[in-house]
């Protein structure tokens, strides 16, 4: 088709490559995709719009949060454009990768956090053909304001965001019970201590800022939280926006909100006097 149409003259080739790459190119993306869909075959995605990452997909959910950024791109973009080439990134709520991997490319190292077992598989595979298995480590937690076990629910690879349930919670759907740890007990076990904490946990974000208070509040805290907060799920553990405001406020984060996306938002927070 290419040969074809460089041959031919003037406007006629032009309008020829046009069409190829404006209707031809992207349909038979399209059929392939959908052929892949049905039939549950991984295959991979190249993202080039904020970075060079590739990604495998087998699911219209995988596709969603990676070829569409999990309608994300500008929140994304921004939290990119704020990171320094020594920081280390814990990313808490890693799902298959997309911040993880994008801040990869930009800092010195990122910790993922991904409690759903399927979920985290699929991390460790787009880790992996990023070659970015020396530079992201991967841990299969939650983190909570107390260590224990919650239960997870998730749809895996096929649903959307898993989301942790309070102790008391009996969500109708599929569950898993996930250890669950605290930003402050693994970095009094030698873990490397985060310089941004990037959090989108459904509803779970008061706690695990409650379980890394005494880094938050101490030297040596992180410079910048990137967060999505679900308003809608801070209420299955008895939270609110305005407490977990405060908890940053008397931390000493200064806050901006950042995109807004149906019932939900991102907010920003820098540590005042880093």
């Amino acid at each position: 088709m290419e040969e074809i149409s460089d041959q031919r003259p003037g406007t006629l080739g032009k309008a020829a490559r046009h069409l190829r790459a404006q209707f031809i190119v992207p349909g038979v993306n399209e059929l392939r995709r959908a052929a892949y869909l049905a039939f549950r075959l991984p295959q991979t995605v190249s993202l080039t719009q904020l970075g060079d990452c590739r990604f495998r997909c087998s699911t219209r959910t995988e596709f969603f949060r990676t070829v569409r950024y999990g309608g994300e791109m500008p929140a994304l973009a921004a939290f990119l454009f704020l990171l320094k080439s020594d920081d280390i990134v814990w990313d808490i709520g890693a799902s298959v990768g997309v911040y993880g991997i994008h801040a990869a490319s930009r800092c010195a190292s990122v910790v993922c956090f991904e409690p759903d077992p399927s979920v985290a598989t699929r991390l460790k595979e787009n880790i992996e053909l990023n070659g970015f298995a020396g530079r992201i480590t991967v841990r299969g937690c939650a983190l909570g304001s107390k260590p224990g076990v919650l239960k997870l629910l998730t749809l895996g690879l096929e649903g959307f965001a898993p989301r942790l349930t309070s102790g008391t919670a009996s969500p109708a759907g599929a569950t898993v019970e996930v250890p669950v740890e605290t930003i402050d007990q693994l970095v009094s076990q030698g873990a490397s201590r985060p310089t941004v904490l990037k959090i989108d946990i459904e509803g779970a974000e008061l706690s695990a800022l409650q379980g890394g208070a005494t880094l938050l509040r101490g030297p040596g805290a992180p410079r910048l939280i990137f967060m999505e907060v679900h308003p809608q799920f801070l209420g299955d553990f008895g939270h609110s926006v305005g407490a977990l405001l405060e908890l940053l406020h008397v931390s000493g984060y200064a806050v901006l909100e950042g995109q807004r996306r149906d019932n939900e938002f991102h907010l920003i927070a820098f540590k005042k006097d880093a």
